[in-house]
């Protein structure tokens, strides 16, 4: 008898032990750290699919340009000041890292 007595607070002993590693673990910085890489790691991913579908839209748009032989001189491709990727002058929001663009409009002298 005293032996399975022996065995249940074992038992409950080893239970409370793993639930209070378990808490600990859960609410570490490491835990909320990796949480955050998981985060960026799957944002980055997602601006890897907008890069690459807003190069395939350049090349369409080159391709039409160049197919219906007129290139619109108010339309060119400069860097985004966040990201540093290509954007096209009339775009109102980086595709690579969602910047909000300001079309800057002509100055005029007073």
């Amino acid at each position: 008898m005293v032996i399975i007595a022996w065995l249940i607070s074992v038992f409950i002993s080893m239970l409370l032990l793993f639930w209070v590693v378990s808490s600990a673990i859960d609410s570490s910085n490491m835990a909320k750290d990796l949480k955050e890489i998981k985060e960026l790691l799957n944002n980055q991913e997602q601006v890897n699919l907008k890069k690459s579908q807003i190069q395939k839209n350049e090349l369409m748009r080159g391709k039409n340009e160049n197919d219906q032989g007129n290139m619109n001189e108010e339309r060119f491709i400069e860097e985004c000041p966040g990201c540093g990727d290509k954007v096209w002058s009339t775009d109102s929001i980086c595709g690579s890292c969602g910047l909000k663009l300001i079309i800057a409009e002509e100055e005029t002298c007073k």
